[in-house]
């Protein structure tokens, strides 16, 4: 796989990034990850520490880490990002059980909130709970 996914992927991706956001902070998940050594074996972990996340104060002042939909949303506009973006989430769904259909539920998105080039991925990943990252990427 060249990790380059489809524009219509981006957008959905882009959609659904505070679902994304709400399970990483839910299971602290990015905090894991951003406390994890540096591991050559998980390239994508530093990545994700690098690119996706940033450290702020919760609710109760205390720093943690969080998901930020801002930085993803940037990213997915560069194609150069898009195998980085591919790998990290493969991971996220391998090793963490992260999966695309869970992203879009908790993104509480509906059809109507998607751009017109992305409602076929929409109703291809809502019709199809068990649909993976890797089949997510080769939808066009």
């Amino acid at each position: 796989m060249s990790g380059v996914f489809s524009d219509s992927v981006a957008s959905f991706l882009s959609n659904i990034a505070g679902g994304i956001e709400s399970i990483m902070t839910c299971t602290y998940l990015a905090d894991e990850i951003a406390a994890a050594d540096d591991d050559p074996e998980y390239p994508a972990y530093a990545y994700v520490r690098d690119n996706m996340l940033v450290k702020e104060p919760s609710a109760i002042g205390e720093e943690r880490h969080w998901f930020s939909k801002s930085k993803f949303h940037e990213m997915l506009q560069d194609v150069d990002e898009r195998p980085f973006i591919t790998q990290a989430l493969l991971l996220l769904e391998e090793e963490h059980d992260l999966t695309v259909y869970e992203a879009l539920y908790e993104s509480c998105t509906i059809e109507c909130d998607h751009e017109p080039i992305a409602v076929p991925v929409y109703r291809g990943v809502r019709d199809n709970p068990k649909m993976t990252f890797a089949d997510l990427f080769k939808f066009q």
